[in-house]
């Protein structure tokens, strides 16, 4: 039997993305041929690149214009598990005629994934992720058969006041189109506010200026309020380099933060977990439950990644690992602490980064915990563990 202490707070505002499912339940050459490079054709990092759009001036559009020319644009995307069975919906769109932004939660929890166009509804099978941001919540995916029209990034930056379009695919409502201003530039969240309507299933859908240009992804909104809604800005998926080769499966384990593995909702700080060990009294024949020993605790930081972890055995300590993370919220740095206090630091190179996060959750697999008697016990992982449909996930 299991128990958890849990110790929670609250650091800051609470954003709530969306991405809930509304609906519950390869060419390998083409691959290794596909361009790499930054984001709208840009030469340098940290947005310092001229795109394609600078230097010229496109045309304000009426509300009419430019739903037509953004719905050439959109889709739909649908995450699966190992089986097939749908795990969320979210939205995106053509950056490249072949690759696809969205919000990186928008494949949390997912093995596989397909988007849908929402000019012709034709769908195609995500090849890979190239490119993704564990801090903004963004990523891009390779399409390898799609020919999409692209949607230009902005020129100049948003401004508060200035008209937007949103896109979408709200609760399944496939190309779905609101409208509004930019309300306010939430420099310390990373965030634009805006006042057009959103829903679960819209994370990942384009906010255009009245141009027709990217400027951000919505991204998620305050519950508590009214029409506070908030986007990323198109900068920071600029920033990213298509030059990763990662898996659905593999980015759909990044995605998931270790508190949300737990199973813990909104800033969880801390819990210990406590386990009972039954005996078979021979006398009787049935089985005694022991007392409930601590067998781990983990403390987290505010991005909901572990930052120390404690081993025990019977009850005592035997040790710890201390987690140190990048800017980009990968793990960098682990140091191991044995039950004398002498510790043992390791370096994470690049590719660990990626791979140790990915590889630490294993929500598709079905793992064997132990035997009472002639009974196996077993936790079938392939089963999401539970969240609150509230929140927006």
């Amino acid at each position: 039997m299991n128990s958890r202490k849990v110790c929670s707070g609250f650091a800051g505002l609470l954003l709530l993305p969306f991405c809930l499912p509304c609906v519950r339940a390869q060419d390998s050459a083409q691959i290794q041929q596909r361009p790499t490079g930054y984001i709208f054709g840009q030469v340098a990092a940290g947005g310092s690149g001229k795109t394609s759009a600078q230097g010229q001036r496109r045309p304000i559009l009426t509300t009419r214009e430019l739903a037509s020319r953004v719905r050439k644009s959109l889709v739909l995307i649908e995450t699966q598990d190992h089986e097939g069975s749908v795990v969320a919906q979210g939205s995106g769109f053509f950056i490249a005629p072949n690759l696809v932004a969205t919000n990186l939660h928008v494949l949390k929890w997912a093995s596989q994934g397909y988007v849908k166009t929402a000019s012709d509804g034709r769908s195609y099978k995500i090849a890979d992720v190239v490119a993704f941001s564990l801090k903004h919540d963004v990523c891009v995916l390779y399409v390898a058969d799609a020919k999409g029209t692209p949607l230009p990034r902005a020129a100049t930056p948003v401004a508060v006041g200035d008209d937007i379009l949103v896109a979408g695919n709200p609760e399944g409502l496939e190309a779905t189109f609101s409208t509004g201003i930019v309300s306010g530039i939430r420099t310390e969240a990373g965030l634009l506010q805006i006042d057009a309507p959103i829903s679960p299933g819209s994370s990942g859908g384009p906010v255009v200026n009245r141009r027709g240009e990217a400027v951000g992804l919505a991204v998620s909104s305050l519950i508590e309020g009214q029409n506070l809604n908030f986007a990323v800005p198109i900068h920071f998926l600029a920033d990213q380099v298509t030059e990763r080769r990662l898996t659905v499966s593999k980015v759909g384990h990044l995605a998931v933060t270790d508190r949300e593995y737990e199973g813990f909702h909104g800033p969880v700080i801390s819990f210990i977990m406590k386990q009972s060990i039954y005996s078979l009294n021979d006398a009787t024949g049935s089985y005694v439950e022991g007392p409930a020993l601590t067998t781990q605790a983990e403390t987290f930081n505010p991005d909901g990644r572990v930052k120390h972890a404690k081993q025990f055995s019977n009850g005592s300590e035997t040790g710890s690992i201390i987690r140190e993370y990048s800017e980009d919220e990968l793990e960098a740095r682990d140091i191991s602490v044995n039950s004398a206090g002498q510790r043992d630091a390791h370096e994470l190179l690049a590719e660990e980064q990626v791979s140790i996060a990915a590889s630490r959750i294993h929500f598709d697999e079905t793992l064997e915990e132990g035997t009472k008697g002639t009974k196996n016990l077993s936790v079938n992982s392939n089963s999401l563990p539970p969240r609150d449909q509230s929140a927006g996930e």
